[in-house]
């Protein structure tokens, strides 16, 4: 027997639909669920079935999975599958994207505070969003756009941001020791307090970058020497 989902207000239920999420097939009719909430498993659950037509809100999908402005706050979307998806304006708040495939996705003025987004795929990725907190340890940014992006004590150890615009991007107290820089924009980037120790900044554009407090120790500059 269909059930409400208290925390989303999605019908569950073991032959139920995902009607309270807006998902039905190309003629109208709507998926099955599997005794999963409909909000919190979606994006994990579209990933699987990204090859065949979808028609979210009236929206015809015959690639990507749209969804921007959804309310996905602490979905478990461990390893999706969703490159070039629209997550523009999504509320994403502790979602869990570890290992996710989000390339070249479109996830401007997206709100991923705390976000897990350990190894993911970004590569090539709009991220002019909220990644206060965010877990990116050995995410690959590679020329992801991240232009005045808010990530303020987010974890990018061992990241990959060869050639990411970086420009006006607040990275206050952020970790991103060993991460790779080569050929990254960081023009106005707030960097105070920010742990670069081992980074590799070669051929970076530091140009007006607020250093104050910044360990750079053993950091290999844009000039290619060894910071001491």
């Amino acid at each position: 027997m269909a059930q409400t989902c208290k925390a989303h207000g999605c019908v569950t239920g073991g032959a139920t639909m995902f009607v309270a999420a807006g998902v039905t097939g190309e003629k109208g009719k709507p998926y099955r669920a599997a005794r999963v909430c409909g909000m919190k498993r979606i994006m994990a659950w579209l990933s699987r079935v990204a090859d065949e037509p979808l028609v979210v809100d009236g929206h015809l999908i015959k690639g990507a999975p749209y969804l921007q402005d959804r309310i996905l706050n602490g979905a478990n979307l461990q390893g999706a599958n969703l490159p070039n998806a629209n997550l523009q304006s999504a509320w994403m708040r502790g979602v869990n994207l570890n290992g996710a495939n989000l390339r070249n996705a479109n996830l401007q003025s997206a709100n991923l505070p705390y976000a897990n987004l350990q190894g993911a795929n970004l590569q090539g990725a709009d991220l002019r969003a909220f990644l206060r907190g965010a877990n990116l340890q050995s995410a690959n940014l590679q020329s992801a756009n991240l232009r005045d992006t808010d990530l303020r004590g987010a974890n990018l150890n061992g990241a990959d941001l060869r050639g990411a615009n970086l420009n006006g991007a607040d990275l206050t107290g952020a970790n991103l020791t060993g991460a790779n820089l080569s050929g990254a924009y960081l023009i106005r980037a707030d960097l105070t307090g920010a742990n670069l120790t081992g980074a590799n900044l070669t051929g970076a554009n530091l140009r007006d970058a607020n250093l104050t407090e910044t360990n750079l120790s053993s950091a290999t500059m844009p000039d290619g020497s060894i910071h001491d």
